[in-house]
């Protein structure tokens, strides 16, 4: 029984594992809107499955926060993520797949248009 719970893990980490070789993600761009408050995210899927990312805002102060949010992308297309009221205090913004951990892209925050 053990043996055949092990035999079916294998086999689902290795189709996910297929998959994820096909994945790749990048953060095209970043504008901070200051009237209203909220940061955009410009995120290109350049593999070949969809996705859905986690976002995590690494603060001025090294505090890391998790957006709440899950934000998904259809393979091969750009995407919108909007973070809202993330404040001003932001040093860099990472997404990271939900899927296949090792896709992920940054961008600092000089890299983000309209940052006060």
């Amino acid at each position: 029984r053990d043996l055949h719970r092990l035999i079916r893990r294998q086999r689902q980490m290795c189709i996910r594992d297929r998959q994820c070789s096909d994945a790749g993600v990048i953060i095209q761009g970043a504008r901070y809107d200051s009237s209203t408050g909220n940061l955009f995210l410009y995120v290109k899927n350049r593999g070949t499955v969809d996705l859905s990312f986690n976002v995590y805002i690494k603060k001025t102060n090294g505090e890391i926060i998790q957006v709440p949010d899950i934000y998904n992308t259809t393979a091969g297309q750009l995407s919108t993520f909007t973070i809202t009221n993330p404040g001003v205090d932001i040093d860099e913004v990472t997404v990271q797949s939900i899927e296949c951990m090792g896709v992920q892209d940054f961008i600092s925050r000089r890299f983000i248009t309209g940052m006060p």
